[in-house]
């Protein structure tokens, strides 16, 4: 039989969800078959707003497993990698309110919502440079200018260093090639 739970947030706001729902929930199952008699469930490390949505997201999952997201992810789109009502339910949220979805994910044991939270994070950064990277999430540069110098220069060396690795390997090509050609003559 199913019962209606209720859900406490960390700052006292109050849910109810439907236990089939809730066992989504590593967390909240456990809750459910050792506690069977209680229905409300305190959740105090989840704002009401993050709660709010995990339990959305638990309602509309609860009768199936959304498809697994591939990793790494093939494209920046979470549209080529989840279905549109998971794409929609996580781009309607700002990146600390997604920080947060993360945490409470991974405190309750929801792997699916989890994996689509970190998803999202991942498509972000997708295809992006560092510095792209570093002003998204704003992220300081933490070198010191000489010490981003010394990195630069001795990327630069590195790349030389393998360009002429590359140009050696396709003279010594070159000339194993004439000699074949020279031996066939």
């Amino acid at each position: 039989m199913q019962k209606i739970l209720t859900l406490t947030s960390s700052d006292g706001l109050k849910f109810t969800i439907d236990s089939k729902s809730a066992e989504r929930s590593g967390l909240l199952r456990g809750l459910i078959q050792d506690y069977s008699e209680d229905t409300d469930i305190p959740v105090p490390d989840i704002r009401g707003e993050v709660l709010k949505k995990v339990i959305d997201w638990l309602v509309h999952w609860k009768d199936e497993e959304p498809k697994a997201i591939p990793k790494p992810l093939p494209s920046a789109d979470l549209k080529d990698v989840t279905e549109q009502w998971n794409v929609e339910f996580i781009e309607a949220t700002d990146l600390p309110t997604n920080y947060d979805i993360i945490n409470a994910a991974n405190y309750m044991d929801i792997k699916s919502l989890l994996e689509l939270s970190c998803s999202r994070v991942a498509s972000l950064m997708k295809n992006k440079t560092v510095e792209q990277i570093r002003e998204l999430f704003n992220i300081p540069i933490d070198m010191t200018e000489e010490e981003q110098l010394k990195m630069e220069e001795e990327y630069r060396q590195e790349k030389l260093k393998k360009q002429e690795e590359k140009r050696i390997e396709e003279e010594n090509k070159q000339k194993l090639e004439n000699l074949n050609l020279s031996n066939n003559n």
